[in-house]
């Protein structure tokens, strides 16, 4: 997933900030028509709607197991700063 990410900033400059910030946009469009429905990915903690969010879900389908953790992590490292998530509710 690194070299993956690593390639497309090569080929496109800003693409990784360029997709935080479209994720930020999804995470606050859906905190501020519904937040009482969203949920954190049971596999990577970040906002989903059901469950499991669709990366996990694709990459679990595609390959056995999920990679929505892994993706997240190496996107904190590259830029260097926490990703909010949405708080485990009961």
């Amino acid at each position: 997933i690194r070299d993956l990410l690593e390639k497309a900033e090569e080929e496109a400059p800003g693409f990784k900030i360029s997709l935080l910030r479209s994720h930020a946009r999804r995470v606050l469009a859906v905190e501020g028509k519904s937040a009482e429905k969203a949920k954190a990915c049971a596999s990577c903690a970040l906002i989903s709607v059901g469950s499991e969010c669709s990366f996990c879900r694709i990459t679990r389908r595609a390959l056995g197991y999920p990679l929505g953790l892994q993706l997240r992590r190496s996107i904190v490292n590259s830029v260097g700063f926490n990703i909010r998530t949405v708080s485990k509710q009961a």
